[in-house]
């Protein structure tokens, strides 16, 4: 049932996604082109005065389409959970015959895959903008020489780094979709001001976990004290209190996601207030 859940959901989304998708390429190739063609309209002070205009703008709606791209995954994020979970279509999402946890985790999957997918476009578009000759010799050069780093002892501790630092963005993108789901689901036990309530519940869960997080520095650091701390780090290559601190930052993220699944859950499962 998972899989129909995460199906109607892509479905539902991909209609706001995918036009957003392709004004951000649209624009990437308009500027593109005219890039391309002004060289040809430098000899002319009049067409250069009007490509200036014409670029100027075109890279203004570049970046703006940009930045509306990722506010408006934010927002649809958030929008889908509160109106298909909290709102009137609750009603008809809890007669369903899945469970509260299915509902969450389908949202869940839904927003981190098009929030990295808004990622990879503006990549792409960005690539699409500046890609030259230039820039191929340049990354053909990079990858050789990534190629040849990594073949070192060297190379593969930092190709261990880099990639516990793509799970640890990875396990960060799912901590902070599910406490923005647990502040809604927390605001939504209230009879009025849902939103409000909501982000009051946010800004308080997010300070509950700063503190938490700075306890367990401030225990550590009691336990380590500097001189052990010193001594310890002058014996041990530094790629290992980079894996270190990369680890305890992971598993620092998956206890905090854990726990706001297991709040938001019990929530829509127990104290959820759809009226």
């Amino acid at each position: 049932m998972l899989s129909k859940l995460l199906k109607y959901e892509l479905k539902a989304t991909a209609r706001w996604f995918l036009p957003m998708y392709a004004g951000v390429f649209a624009l990437a190739l308009i500027n593109r082109l005219l890039l391309f063609f002004q060289p040809y309209l430098n000899h002319n002070m009049l067409l250069s005065r009007f490509y200036e205009l014409i670029n100027g703008l075109t890279i203004l709606g570049y970046i703006l389409v940009i930045f509306a791209t990722f506010a408006l995954t934010f927002f649809i994020m958030l929008h889908r959970f509160y109106k298909n979970l909290l709102g009137d279509e609750g009603y008809l999402m809890f007669t369903l015959p899945v469970s509260s946890s299915q509902l969450v985790i389908s949202k869940l999957i839904t927003s981190c895959l098009w929030t990295i997918a808004t990622i990879v476009v503006t990549l792409s578009s960005i690539f699409i903008l500046l890609v030259n000759e230039d820039l191929f010799s340049i990354l053909n050069w990079f990858f050789k020489e990534i190629t040849r780093v990594i073949m070192t002892y060297e190379g593969i501790q930092a190709t261990l780094i880099c990639i516990e630092l793509i799970v640890l963005m990875l396990c960060s993108l799912i901590q902070g979709i599910l406490m923005m789901y647990t502040a809604l689901a927390l605001g939504g036990t209230r009879s009025g001001h849902k939103i409000l309530y909501s982000f009051g519940f946010y800004m308080l869960i997010n300070f509950a976990m700063q503190v938490i997080t700075s306890i367990v520095i401030f225990v550590g650091g009691m336990i380590l004290d500097n001189d052990f701390i010193a001594a310890v780090s002058s014996n041990i290559p530094p790629y290992v209190i980079i894996h270190f601190l990369m680890l305890s930052s992971i598993i620092i993220a998956i206890i905090f996601s854990v726990v706001e699944f297991i709040v938001t859950n019990y929530v829509l499962s127990k104290k959820l207030n759809l009226e």
